[in-house]
């Protein structure tokens, strides 16, 4: 049992290094730096969009109608059509799809790295005896479905799958923009919106290893029947705590609500507001423009240091 218990954790804590370390920080650490690399482009195609929507808006300003000819002539006196143009496939290309989050481009990039995964993604879950609490029981299905989808040389289908965990910017990597008539999804992407989500519950413990020491089910070590018993008055008085939560769990909800109804009633500080439902809502900060002796100090710095990497001031 306990070498068994071992070797699960070294499993688990590799595939945490895995998909931490190898997969998600790579691929963010990647995209961002494809959209630092963009970045003179877009601006530049936009610019000239920009130009080009100005003289539009000018020639509506004039309370005359304009010919489409005559329009056409103004904005080409500021921007050629041709460059307008590649200016219009330049922002397509490079502005990713509306999605209901900002992860699209790093979730698309996740995709592209199937190989890494695939292979023990076909034995983890029948080597590994896994539990659930019940949010995350239909992710530990998907993932026990996992290995048969994987081995499967046929393009899968929305009937294939389980559409329900597929949200956000998944949908379109997953289903397609928009979608074919067939019914057939990616399957890559598939893998990786389980996946995703399947390390997530991991490491909260709502899915968990039965014969981990590390990652098993916390809750199984709490007290119950005759043992929670045995142990309850001795807990209780060591905690001073009452044996009926209802009166502590209702002073407690009126202290909190009275502490959110004094914050929103302040009117000291504007830019903090706490709603009717209890949200509360910061205005976006200004920044505070950087003193002149700043300015100097930090350029006075930069001279002093090493043309050097850090690591090459250490090793020295």
């Amino acid at each position: 049992m306990y070498l068994e218990a071992r070797s699960i954790d070294d499993c688990l804590e590799l595939f945490d290094l895995l998909m931490v370390t190898e997969l998600v920080a790579k691929v963010e650490r990647e995209a961002k730096n494809e959209k630092v690399r963009q970045h003179p482009r877009l601006a530049r195609a936009s610019a000239k969009l920009a130009a080009a929507v100005e003289v539009l808006l000018e020639a509506s300003t004039r309370g005359e109608a304009v010919a489409l000819d005559d329009l056409w002539e103004l904005i080409e006196a500021v921007v050629p059509r041709t460059e307008l143009q590649a200016a219009i496939a330049s922002v397509a290309e490079m502005v990713p799809p509306e999605d209901p989050d900002n992860d699209g481009e790093m979730r698309a990039g996740l995709a592209t790295r199937i190989l890494m995964v695939s292979g023990f993604l076909k034995t983890l879950t029948e080597v590994i005896e896994f539990g659930a609490s019940a949010e995350a029981a239909p992710v530990l299905a998907a993932m026990k479905r996992m290995p048969a989808l994987l081995r499967s040389r046929r393009r899968p289908t929305v009937a294939d799958i389980d559409e329900t965990l597929v949200q956000g910017s998944w949908k379109r990597l997953v289903f397609g923009s928009p979608p074919p008539a067939d019914g057939a999804i990616d399957k890559n992407a598939y893998v990786f919106c389980i996946l995703t989500q399947f390390h997530r519950h991991l490491r909260r413990r709502d899915i968990y290893a039965e014969a981990s020491a590390r990652w098993r089910d916390p809750r199984a070590q709490l007290l119950d029947g005759e043992a929670w018993a045995n142990a309850k008055e001795a807990v209780l008085t060591a905690l001073s705590l009452p044996e009926n939560p209802d009166d502590l769990l209702a002073e407690h909800a009126r202290v909190l609500d009275q502490a959110y109804r004094e914050v929103g009633g302040r009117r000291d500080n504007e830019a903090l507001t706490v709603d009717d439902d209890g949200r509360l809502h910061v205005e976006r900060l200004q920044a505070i423009p950087e003193p002149p002796s700043l300015v100097a100090l930090r350029r006075q710095v930069s001279a002093m240091l090493p043309r050097v990497d850090l690591p090459e001031v250490i090793w020295r």
